[in-house]
């Protein structure tokens, strides 16, 4: 949907090179306000033959909120996003099923509730 120009309502955004709000390509589905994604959305990421994805919250265009972001080797994140960045509470799960649980800030790990994976948990 569009409203005065910018895209506005429920929408599939896919770019010329094969992306919907994915980046390679790049393939967005959700809900757009004043042509970003804003509320529920979905990106999905392509480089080559490997996709990134996210489902959950935006605003203005950043992840923001609750979400999953599931990277190419198989290894996510779920929890909460701030201007797409890690922030708050979440867990990190590798590829090789070694968990980070705790809260994090700027993307990063702070204070880890526990490390799970190599015999080690702690506070």
């Amino acid at each position: 949907d569009f409203k005065q120009g910018n895209r506005h309502g429920m929408g599939v955004l896919t770019w010329p090179n094969g992306a919907t709000y994915e980046v390679d390509s790049y393939q967005c589905e959700g809900e757009f306000a004043n042509n970003n994604l804003e509320g529920h959305g979905v990106l999905r990421r392509k480089a080559g033959q490997k996709e990134n994805s996210y489902e959950g919250q935006w605003e203005d265009g950043y992840m923001h909120g609750q979400g999953r972001y599931e990277y190419a080797d198989g290894s996510y994140y779920e929890g909460q996003f701030k201007a797409n960045l890690k922030e708050g509470e979440g867990v990190f799960v590798s590829r090789h099923g070694r968990r980070i649980e705790g809260c994090w800030a700027n993307g990063r790990p702070t204070d880890m509730v526990a490390f799970r994976g190599t015999g080690w948990e702690g506070p």
